[in-house]
C-alpha cells in the first residue's frame, strides 16, 4: 500500500462501506429515516440521550488525542454543512409547521414533537445564504443541550461519518459576518463544520426560544 493510499484510509471511511455505515447510524439517530422501529417514542428518546452522552465522551477523547469527530452532514443551499453528533437529539421530518406571526424572518415556525413545542430555525435566512436548493427532502435536525433545544431546517441529510480532527482546517473569512461566529472549521472536502455548542448558546437564538417556544 502506498503512502497516499494509507492516508486516504486514515482520513475517511472506505467508500464501499459508506452507504451501510450511514444507514446503521441514521437508524440510531432517528428511526423515522428508515421507516420503522419497534421502540416506543419514549424508548427512542431515552436511547438517543444515552447515545448523545456516549458520543460526547468519545468526541472529547478524540479531540485530546487527535483522533476523530462523529458528524452529521446535511445540505443548505446545495452546499454541505455538518454538526457533531453529540449536539444532536434526533432528525425530524417536517410534516406540520405552525407559523408564528411577527416572529423574526429566520424563524420558520414551531412543531409539536411528542408534546414538546420546539422552534424551527432557518439557517439560510439567519446566515443570509442563498435560498436556492430547497427540496422535498427537507428535515429538521433537533439540537439539544442541558438548557436549550430547537430545530434547524436542512435541505436533506447526507449521512453520519467520522472525520479526523486534524483534517478540520480553520475557517478564514475576510468578513466579520455573523455566520463565522458559528463555524468550527472546514474539511478538505469543503464541508463546513458548524459549532453546535456556540449555536446552542447564541444569545440571539436563546432570547428567541425563551419568548417564542412556549406550550
Amino acid at each position: 500500500m502506498t503512502g497516499e493510499d494509507q492516508n486516504k484510509d486514515n482520513n475517511f471511511y472506505d467508500r464501499t462501506n459508506f452507504s451501510e455505515t450511514i444507514s446503521k447510524r441514521l437508524e440510531i439517530c432517528n428511526a423515522s429515516l428508515n421507516g420503522s422501529s419497534e421502540l416506543t417514542a419514549e424508548q427512542k428518546a431515552r436511547k438517543l440521550k444515552e447515545r448523545a452522552k456516549t458520543v460526547a465522551r468519545q468526541s472529547e477523547k478524540s479531540e485530546d488525542n487527535g483522533a476523530y469527530l462523529e458528524i452529521v452532514e446535511f445540505f443548505l443551499s446545495e452546499e454541505k454543512y455538518a454538526l457533531e453528533l453529540k449536539h444532536i437529539r434526533e432528525v425530524y421530518p417536517i410534516k406540520e409547521l405552525t407559523l408564528l406571526p411577527f416572529a423574526p424572518s429566520f424563524v420558520l415556525g414551531i412543531v409539536n414533537l411528542r408534546g414538546q413545542v420546539l422552534s424551527i430555525i432557518d439557517l439560510k435566512e439567519l446566515y443570509e445564504l442563498s435560498t436556492g436548493g430547497c427540496s422535498e427532502n427537507q428535515q429538521a435536525i433537533i439540537l439539544s443541550s442541558d438548557n436549550m433545544e430547537f430545530g434547524i431546517l436542512t435541505d436533506g441529510i447526507v449521512g453520519v461519518r467520522k472525520i479526523p480532527v486534524n483534517m478540520i482546517q480553520p475557517w478564514i473569512s475576510t468578513l466579520e459576518d455573523y455566520m463565522s461566529e458559528h463555524i468550527k472549521g472546514i474539511t478538505k472536502e469543503r464541508t463546513v463544520v458548524l459549532d453546535g455548542e456556540k449555536i446552542l448558546s447564541d444569545k440571539k437564538i436563546l432570547f428567541l426560544e425563551k419568548s417564542v417556544a412556549k406550550p
